[in-house]
């Protein structure tokens, strides 16, 4: 069997400014690739010599400049209203905005148990995540002022415009972004409020992997560099007292 020609194989061709495509969609595009030949190699189709050697860009930009409490303040202040819950409970939850906030029905809002329950196809780990609200006593305000302003126009998403319909993430987007050059806050971006919901979940004393449970995954602490200078300073303080204690 003659080898494929693999000539053009690489971030190269893939990644090609030419043509427009995005890094990430570059990188997925190469997995793919990668894979197809891995399995043509287990089915005998292909042997390891014939297949080409498929490198990733390492692009190592973990992002480490989030937004502070004042500059979060701020752009929600010159958002439009209805997006400010998103805001809000995307930094309560820890959830991603666009594939896990936003699609949130009613329906999976269960108000006797106080729980939120995202079924398995919007998780990234492709499990149900639950989320209760109940001990949040301001998590369960703002469903229900989310619950009041969608009576009106019987929306079925608990995150909707002011006429019910769905929020579109681009349009979304494009909303923080003004606010963010109006609040004077540039470099802040609408995903920074993943690691910022989880970097207070940690600080509040919540384990990895019971912030896991609420629906992150472990990529996300390695990738975003959770535990931050002050995180740190905490836990050497706690071992100063520890230390003072046993010498008294």
């Amino acid at each position: 069997m003659a080898a494929p020609d693999t000539s053009r194989v690489g971030s190269g061709f893939f990644g090609s400014a030419s043509v427009g495509v995005k890094l990430d969609t570059a990188q997925a595009d190469l997995r793919w690739l990668r894979h197809a030949f891995n399995l043509a190699v287990e089915a005998k189709r292909l042997t390891r010599d014939q297949c080409p050697t498929i490198k990733t860009h390492d692009p190592q930009n973990v992002q480490t400049n989030f937004p502070e409490p004042e500059q979060l303040a701020a752009i929600i202040a010159v958002l439009p209203e209805y997006l400010r819950g998103v805001i809000a409970f995307a930094v309560t939850t820890a959830w991603r905005i666009k594939s896990m906030v936003l699609p949130v029905l009613w329906q999976h809002v269960d108000w006797k148990r106080q729980l939120i329950t995202l079924p398995a196809e919007l998780s990234k780990n492709k499990k149900p995540v639950k989320f209760p609200f109940g001990p949040l006593p301001e998590l369960k305000r703002l469903l229900e002022r989310q619950l009041a302003s969608g009576e009106p126009v019987s929306a079925s998403h608990v995150f909707h415009r002011p006429d019910g319909r769905e929020i579109d993430y681009k349009a979304m987007r494009k909303a923080w972004r003004a606010a963010c050059r109006k609040a004077k806050c540039p470099g802040t971006w609408l995903h920074d409020l993943c690691r910022v919901g989880a970097q207070n979940l940690r600080r509040a004393g919540v384990s990895e992997s019971e912030v896991m449970k609420l629906g992150k995954t472990p990529s996300m602490f390695h990738r975003y560099d959770i535990v931050d200078e002050k995180d740190l300073n905490a836990s050497v303080a706690k071992l100063a007292a520890a230390l003072t204690a046993a010498q008294d």
